[in-house]
């Protein structure tokens, strides 16, 4: 278990941060993937995480789904470019909210990082992105906290942040998709269970660390953890 972590249990936001979760790649560092996360508040009912993407920033999540909760994404300035299953398309305020059911692979960035929307009204500057999950449980901003609080104490964690990233995703219903179409699933399933899960159990890798958990979430910590450590249940 890594030690000296930083204390980032009352940070407000991520801070701009170069982060990616593209594949399995979640170590490397790349100067076009800059984002900074706003954490959920208690004046918006600590539900809503605000996306703030800049120009030139190509970053993206990579494409996933979830199994335990819809995820909902909203516009609210700029122009994002969305993937739902197997389509990908421009969205912006004007679209309201954007409904990505439970099982559906979905992936977003900037709607000028392929290149192909140059030019548009309303693609200049930040890309301001809103998205929480329905139920809200929490899960969705300790996963948040914990990845960009990993990436900023990268130096602490070393060879063993893939191994991380892909424990905190296993812990927090973030399905990776290595290999599209159905197979997929039995392929990151697979990957988690027998390789992730009992890897991190011999290196000392936790899913959650008290440095990165404000109090109000250490409940939703421990439910995940009891979860994982029984099984999922149907």
């Amino acid at each position: 278990m890594p030690t000296g972590l930083t204390n980032t249990t009352t940070h407000p936001s991520s801070g701009t941060t170069q982060l990616t979760f593209d594949a399995i790649d979640a170590a490397t560092t790349h100067s076009t993937q800059d984002v900074q996360l706003i954490y959920p508040s208690a004046s918006k009912n600590y539900k809503i995480t605000t996306a703030v993407i800049p120009p030139g920033s190509k970053f993206h999540p990579g494409a996933h789904w979830h199994e335990d909760y819809d995820e909902i994404m909203r516009v609210v300035k700029g122009r994002a470019r969305i993937r739902l299953g197997k389509e990908w398309r421009v969205y912006g305020p004007e679209d309201g909210e954007v409904l990505i059911r439970r099982g559906v692979v979905h992936d977003f960035m900037r709607a000028d990082a392929s290149g192909s929307v140059k030019g548009e009204d309303g693609v200049e500057g930040d890309l301001v992105i809103e998205e929480w999950s329905e139920p809200v449980d929490g899960s969705k901003e300790l996963f948040f906290r914990h990845a960009f609080s990993i990436q900023a104490d990268s130096a602490l964690f070393g060879w063993k942040i893939p191994l991380q990233m892909l424990l905190l995703l296993m812990y927090t219903d973030t399905f990776l998709e290595l290999v599209p179409g159905p197979v997929g699933w039995y392929v990151t399933h697979g990957l988690y269970a027998g390789v992730v899960a009992p890897l991190a159990w011999v290196v000392g890798v936790r899913p959650f660390y008290d440095e990165y958990t404000p109090e109000r979430l250490a409940g939703v910590r421990g439910e995940l953890e009891g979860r994982m450590g029984k099984g999922k249940k149907d």
